[in-house]
């Protein structure tokens, strides 16, 4: 400081007529900002923290790389003094790039969960260039495009699951220095959610006495809880116990009264997030019926069986009906027949005898005089059936408090048929003296069998083939083989013949291909 004063008096007394400090020389802090300092043009007498008021380069003036003569927020770029990785050009000035963290950060509304979308929402920073953008980021798996807009939707997300995001804002660092080249900065995570999936439908309400068991899907995704309650007049009841198993939700309901309808309110939870309700209802039933009695397979074919039954010995009431449903493997309801009283009154309260559920739906109507009689054998054709398929045959009786237990018979096959025809045959060369051959079957109809016959031209496109090999494959799945050792370059043909234990499709099959050239050429 002695030294600026003693220049600057030299100065006034005439002595110097012009004297100008150089770069990083200590400067009089009176004449930061005022065009008559006493730093070099080119330069400016700023504060730099540390070291005090001292000359540095200004913005966009020639420096020397590691020499630090670039004020505040500023570094040498390219020769230039422009701003730093932590700044941005805005104004004027070097801005420090924490200036452009957003504010505000949440979701859009607050409260507006939705079950697989989080809409957030922000608010831009301020004193930043028009040419700001943002980024939004998702835990962090889901990242956007960068954009204008400061709100975002993200989607294809789980159900009640939480989500952390974060939102980074970008601005030219250095606008017509450096292209490119972006100062940005994070805001600080927000926790954001999905709120749960609404429980799937109600399944059963089975009930013993003033005890109902109450079962529905469970919600897709995340679910910490579910509450169950029913409601009668006015009058709430929550579940006694709620369980939940792989593929259901059990809720227990104790005290209610036997005959009375009831609606039940499912709600899922994660956290405190609700879920949108599931609502159904129910009948709180007096008795059911029990087991049919004797139930049994008389006969079957390929594609029908005949079942028959008698009344229930506990029928608990009048009989007003039975279902039979036959399901395969994949547990759909395949077919299913309605047994139904003929003439009877199906008063609106009651679940009348119905396979709404099954492909195949028939209806049969039996007089009340053989529904009521204890000796009388009922029997009915299921028909629309697969052959060479697994079926397990499910009988209910309806009394007037509707569907009874059921009865559930022995598993049994459905009778073979002779094979169907090929649905495709796809033969490519994949690679030098090798043919892939691949089967799409038909229906499946019993034991199956693809006999695969290859032939080979005896001169190249003459059209004259001779038998090669036969190639054989077990099992209706098994639908593909390869086939080495051929000539190259050179034209087979192939026929795939289909059959079961019963006999051969109608058509057999035939496609022709061409081997890779040789890979030695």
């Amino acid at each position: 400081m002695v030294v600026v004063a003693y220049q600057s008096w030299l100065k006034q007394a005439g002595f110097l007529s012009e004297l100008k400090l150089d770069v990083k020389t200590t400067c009089n802090n009176n004449t930061n900002g005022n065009n008559n300092n006493l730093c070099k043009s080119g330069t400016v007498c700023v504060d730099t923290g540390v070291n005090g008021y001292q000359c540095r380069l200004k913005y966009n003036e020639s420096c020397t790389q590691g020499m630090d003569e670039c004020q505040t927020l500023q570094s040498c770029v390219q020769s230039r003094c422009l701003c730093s990785d932590v700044a941005f050009r805005h104004d004027s000035r070097c801005i420090s790039a924490t200036q452009l963290k957003v504010t505000g950060l949440g979701m859009d509304p607050p409260d507006g969960y939705m079950e697989t979308s989080i809409a957030v929402k922000w608010n831009a920073p301020n004193n930043v260039p028009s040419d700001v953008q943002y980024r939004a980021t998702l835990n962090p798996n889901t990242i956007t495009s960068w954009g204008i807009t400061t709100t975002y939707t993200f989607s294809g997300l789980d159900p009640g699951n939480t989500y952390t995001v974060t939102v980074t804002t970008r601005v030219p660092r250095n606008p017509g220095h450096t292209a490119n080249d972006y100062a940005m900065a994070t805001s600080a995570a927000e926790t954001v959610y999905t709120k749960p999936a609404q429980p799937g439908s109600l399944s059963s309400a089975n009930s013993e006495g003033g005890n109902v068991t109450v079962e529905f899907t469970p919600s897709a995704g995340r679910v910490e809880s579910y509450t169950v309650i029913v409601t009668k007049d006015g009058t709430t009841t929550n579940a006694s116990n709620v369980t939940v198993a792989d593929t259901k939700v059990i809720a227990l309901f104790v005290g209610l009264t036997p005959g009375e309808h009831y609606n039940v309110t499912m709600t899922a939870f994660s956290g405190n997030i609700p879920s949108k309700s599931r609502t159904g209802n129910f009948r709180v039933s007096a008795q059911q019926a029990g087991e049919v009695f004797g139930g049994k397979l008389i006969s079957n074919g390929s594609r029908w069986v005949q079942i028959s039954w008698t009344k229930p010995l506990k029928p608990n009431g009048e009989i007003m009906g039975y279902t039979v449903q036959l399901r395969s493997d994949n547990g759909s309801c395949s077919s299913g027949v309605a047994v139904r009283c003929d003439a009877c009154h199906y008063n609106s309260t009651m679940v009348t005898p119905q396979v709404n559920e099954c492909n195949r739906k028939d209806q049969i109507n039996e007089p009340i005089s053989n529904l009521g009689s204890k000796s009388y054998v009922v029997s009915v054709n299921v028909t629309d059936l697969m052959p060479y398929t697994n079926y397990t045959y499910t009988i209910v009786a309806y009394n007037e408090e509707g569907a009874g237990m059921p009865f559930s018979g022995d598993t049994f096959v459905t009778l073979s048929e002779a094979a169907a025809n090929l649905k495709n045959l796809d033969i490519t060369a994949p690679s030098k003296g090798v043919l892939s051959i691949s089967l799409k079957p038909g229906e499946r109809r019993g034991k199956t069998t693809y006999i695969i016959t290859l032939e080979e031209e005896g001169s190249i496109d003459r059209g004259d083939y001779k038998f090669l090999n036969v190639t054989v494959l077990e099992g209706y799945e098994n639908t593909s083989t390869d086939i080495d050792n051929l000539l190259s370059y050179w034209n087979y043909r192939v026929t795939v013949a289909t059959k079961t234990t019963i006999g051969f499709s109608p058509d057999n099959t035939t496609e022709y291909k061409r081997t890779r050239e040789s890979e030695e050429r």
